[in-house]
């Protein structure tokens, strides 16, 4: 009865829908690594995925934009932010495999997906591996093979350092970590094939590929032919625009109306 009274007094105050839009933290527990999460808003799911080395910190805006009318679940890949290393080889299959494994703790039979750079590889792998659990991907800036990378990207995967990623007044553990976590990720982004196109051309779920004219790491061809291999894909090459595609004139434009589709 007092619980009762309680809900009773916050939904009077206006306070009770300010607490359920709150973020929450959780993990999935995959035995072998923690996946770590955020789940916000309230709605049909959408999940957003990161780019290789970065975190979900970098996704409020798109996170903000998506949770008026869903509930937006944003994934740390693991060894990444707070999630933790693991000790299995790294491959895009595992990063769609700890997605599944987050839908599943939700308790989400699908969702959509909203993947930048190896997100936006992983959205694929989801689509190809996992069709009945994804409703629509928006992959951006996403390839399907380490060949895609123009010579510049090549030379990034095989020098990056964690000094180099963070820079020289990162802590000592911070810069261990992301020397660890780099470890990993190279033999991935070194995988010869990420998915086969015969694997892409399976994928039913409505895809918009969005690519810049001027991405450091791959060339325009590299999103036209993923438009050409996944039947029913929409492509929007922007110009003038490099590999950084969070951006809010991006989010309002293309993301939010494809997802309302």
């Amino acid at each position: 009865m007092k619980t009762a009274k309680i809900l009773f007094l916050l939904l009077l105050l206006g306070i009770m829908p300010h607490l359920t839009a709150q973020k929450q933290a959780k993990y999935a527990d995959r035995g072998d690594a923690l996946i770590y999460y955020e789940v916000s808003g309230q709605g049909k799911p959408v999940v957003i995925l990161h780019g290789g080395l970065g975190n979900i910190d970098g996704y409020t805006s798109l996170a903000d934009s998506l949770k008026k009318a869903h509930k937006v679940i944003a994934v740390s890949f693991r060894g990444h932010n707070r999630s933790t290393l693991g000790n299995r080889p790294y491959s895009f299959g595992l990063f769609a495999e700890d997605i599944i494994a987050v839908l599943d703790n939700e308790k989400e039979r699908k969702a959509s997906v909203v993947g930048f750079s190896d997100g936006g590889v992983t959205a694929y792998c989801l689509a190809a591996l996992y069709p009945q659990r994804i409703d629509r991907i928006i992959s951006l800036a996403g390839c399907f093979r380490y060949s895609d990378y123009k010579p510049e990207g090549v030379n990034w995967i095989k020098t990056v350092t964690g000094k180099g990623r963070l820079g020289a007044d990162a802590s000592p553990n911070d810069l261990a970590r992301m020397d660890s976590l780099i470890t990993y990720m190279r033999p991935l982004w070194q995988t010869e094939v990420y998915l086969s196109k015969e694997a892409a051309a399976t994928i039913q779920s409505p895809t918009l590929i969005i690519g810049g004219d001027k991405d450091f790491f791959f060339e325009t061809s590299c999103f036209e032919e993923a438009h050409c291999t996944i039947p029913n894909s929409e492509l929007v090459i922007l110009p003038n625009t490099g590999h950084n595609l969070n951006q809010p004139e991006i989010i309002h434009k293309h993301i939010v109306p494809f997802l309302k589709e």
